[in-house]
């Protein structure tokens, strides 16, 4: 993932209330060994909902990848049945449509958003604005445009 993207993952969310009701962060541990989509079926109305994102060849077989993998981008992984879905915002420049298709997407998907570090949140254009603000992407982002630019012009 490049420094200049916010990654989320997006999870059914009857299965979120189903483990952790009310709960607002999770251990890595269950996100990593809770089968999320196995009673959701297939992901739909991706390429309905975002058909700016192309999809692309991915960097791996089990991934589909819409969008450029260094900009805005979905990728939706499987090994015979979906196993992840996740959005990359490219943070440079953030695309408005992008994002509040995001939200409208989760809406009628019945999803929920997980961060890297695994908080859990409802898809509301103001919280999701508010994560990557105070997100060390952000913060990693903004130190390095700030920091001294090399000037080889002596």
């Amino acid at each position: 993932m490049a420094i200049w993207q916010y990654k989320l993952y997006v999870l059914p969310n009857e299965e979120v209330d189903s483990y952790f009701l009310d709960q607002k962060k999770i251990k890595a541990e269950d996100f990593d060994n809770i089968e999320w989509w196995k009673y959701r079926g297939p992901v739909k109305n991706l390429q309905e909902t975002f058909p700016y994102l192309i999809e692309q060849k991915s960097w791996c077989e089990d991934i589909r990848q819409f969008g450029n993998l260094d900009s805005d981008c979905i990728e939706l992984c499987s090994d015979g049945q979906y196993t992840e879905l996740s959005f990359r915002f490219d943070i440079r420049i953030l695309n408005t449509k992008f994002l509040n298709d995001t939200i409208s997407y989760a809406k009628e998907q019945n999803l929920v958003f997980a961060t890297l570090d695994y908080q859990l949140f409802y898809p509301l254009i103001e919280i999701l604005l508010e994560r990557i603000n105070s997100s060390n992407e952000i913060k990693l982002l903004k130190n390095f445009s700030d920091s001294p630019k090399k000037n080889d012009k002596s």
